[in-house]
């Protein structure tokens, strides 16, 4: 039975880590270190370990420990969580220890994700380095047009301009935390000559992938220029605070097939004026939301989206930058982006995403590779309360919709990084001429 259990079953979960590490300062002048190594299965076993140090200086050493936990004893007789201590002597303190340097071991997190349990929440290899590496990556950029404002005749240059959404963000952490990041976002807008943002996310409960677990909580605060070229006459400062719960079971965030995304955050905004003014602005918004991926067959998925938001006007009286804007991206693509406002908003979508051509290898100047090409026919409704109070939401004129179909692309950047494409068209359903809100008539 043991021969079969021990090379033909399935492989031990275990987990290897880092314990304590005590270093003394010898009489001499070298260092005696005493450094731990936990390994923590789910049954006996027995593998060799090979754990690798440096010190100041450059000088490494690789110390190797067969396995075994009681010598001599057979496989079943070994246990499961044990602890072996390493004693080496330097010439100078350590730099650096690590685990498995050649990546020989087969692991699985088994640390603590409770009181009283274990599971799989975090990276397996985050605790075979000590100290941590940390990390500063590029995580992508994005560009929006919207090229019914951007292309109508007669447009000014600014309104182009307006028209035009872009950024670029950066993400740091320590290597293989599932823990917390730190992100960076740098933009540009309808609304803002130039923006940045600084978020700390906290992340909780079990992986959704290999990078990311499903529960985050995020905070932050972002600091923008705001142009005139707007509706609204006189620009400033905007300062943003925000704390946002999320729960994300999606494996993959450009496309997902599959899971749901729920919701919820409190975003202060304070809008300071420059040039001697001092009509400041100050709002609050209480937002929710809920994205859910219903699965038809392979690469056919059906979307729903349900969102709502409600900006409270805080000693001060709202503007259209501080409301909730209705069309545009990432609104009822239908309309333009200054048509639709409201104190408060509820969006109910649908979407139906499919995949025309796979498993595409067509170069573009050999610097992006065109893998997927696909499309999303969509629909939508939203209803809005007036400007100024929360009169009329969900009343019979509050209401507006659009439907329409994408072209989609998934492309590689030097055939590593992701990048997706989307050319949206729509046609508006229930456009009024007319309407006005904070005293000026919508276009």
């Amino acid at each position: 039975d043991w021969f079969f259990e021990q090379w033909l079953g399935p492989y031990p979960a275990v987990d290897y880590a880092i314990g304590d590490v005590r270093s003394t300062k010898l009489a001499d002048g070298r260092w005696r270190h005493e450094v731990a190594v936990i390994r923590d299965a789910d049954r006996p076993l027995v593998e060799p370990v090979q754990v690798y140090l440096v010190e100041r200086g450059g000088k490494d050493h690789y110390l190797v420990w067969n396995g075994e936990a009681a010598p001599g004893e057979p496989l079943l007789a070994q246990p499961s969580w044990h602890r072996h201590v390493f004693v080496v002597e330097t010439e100078q303190r350590l730099e650096l220890i690590r685990i498995d340097p050649r990546r020989r071991l087969l692991e699985e997190s088994r640390s603590p994700v409770g009181r009283h349990n274990r599971g799989d929440n975090n990276d397996p290899l985050f605790n075979d380095r000590r100290p941590a590496k940390p990390r500063f990556l590029y995580t992508g950029v994005g560009l929006s047009l919207a090229a019914s404002e951007f292309f109508a005749p007669g447009t000014p240059p600014q309104a182009r301009i307006n028209a035009v959404t872009a950024l670029i963000a950066f993400e740091g952490s320590l290597q293989r935390d599932l823990r917390k990041s730190f992100n960076l976002l740098a933009f540009t807008d309808r609304e803002t000559n130039v923006g940045g943002s600084a978020t700390v996310s906290y992340y909780f409960g079990r992986k959704r992938n290999r990078q990311n677990r499903q529960l985050r909580l995020r905070t932050g605060m972002s600091v923008s220029w705001l142009n005139r070229s707007g509706l609204d006459p006189e620009g400033g400062l905007r300062l943003t605070e925000l704390v946002r719960i999320t729960h994300d079971t999606r494996r993959f965030t450009l496309w997902p097939e599959r899971g749901h995304q729920l919701t919820a955050g409190v975003t202060a905004s304070q809008t300071i004026r420059l040039d001697g003014e001092t009509d400041h602005r100050f709002s609050l918004d209480v937002d929710g939301g809920w994205v859910q991926l219903w699965p038809l067959a392979h690469h056919h998925v059906l979307a729903s989206r349900l969102e709502a938001s409600m900006v409270i006007p805080l000693v001060s009286q709202p503007e259209f930058r501080s409301l909730n804007r209705g069309g545009g991206i990432g609104g009822l693509t239908g309309f333009t982006a200054n048509e639709l406002f409201g104190l408060a908003i509820a969006v109910a979508a649908l979407e139906y995403r499919h995949v025309i051509v796979d498993d595409l290898r067509l170069p573009l100047l050999n610097l992006m590779w065109l893998r997927t090409i696909g499309g999303a026919l969509f629909g939508g409704v939203e209803t809005l309360s007036r400007c100024e109070s929360y009169q009329g939401w969900f009343g019979g004129g509050s209401w507006y919709g659009h439907i329409g179909y994408g072209l989609t692309a998934r492309l590689q950047i030097l055939g590593v990084t992701p990048q997706f494409f989307r050319i949206d068209a729509s046609v508006p359903i229930g456009r009024r001429t007319g309407q006005s809100c904070l005293g000026q008539v919508l276009p």
